[in-house]
């Protein structure tokens, strides 16, 4: 694979959801092909301002990863099999890596 492919391609994502739809969502998104891997870390804490308070909710995080092109399809699942109204699913791009790990990324999805 070319150097470009590896290096700029693929993304990771993080999603923010409740501890009792983390699994069932990360599977679902591997499922698809629309991700490679997606990591359910342990419990988090977020504090974030919504309708005019600052909230504080117990959540879990889904780090995936994916390609670049992908990104709209994956914010469109999130938003549909998520619970939130306005669900967390932001990229960054992988500036770098392990090749074969890379690769491996962009092989596993669609």
């Amino acid at each position: 694979m070319a150097k470009d492919y590896v290096e700029h391609r693929v993304v990771m994502g993080f999603i923010s959801t409740p501890a009792d739809e983390a699994e069932g969502l990360a599977k679902k998104l591997v499922e698809s092909g629309l991700v490679a891997c997606a990591q359910v870390t342990a419990g988090i804490t977020s504090y974030y301002r919504w309708e005019g308070e600052v909230q504080r909710d117990a959540e879990v995080l889904i780090i995936i990863k994916s390609k670049l092109s992908l990104q709209q399809a994956i914010a469109d699942f999130v938003e549909n099999e998520h619970s939130y109204d306005v669900p967390e699913c932001v990229f960054v791009p992988a500036v770098g890596g392990v090749p074969a790990y890379l690769q491996w990324v962009g092989e596993s999805t669609k």
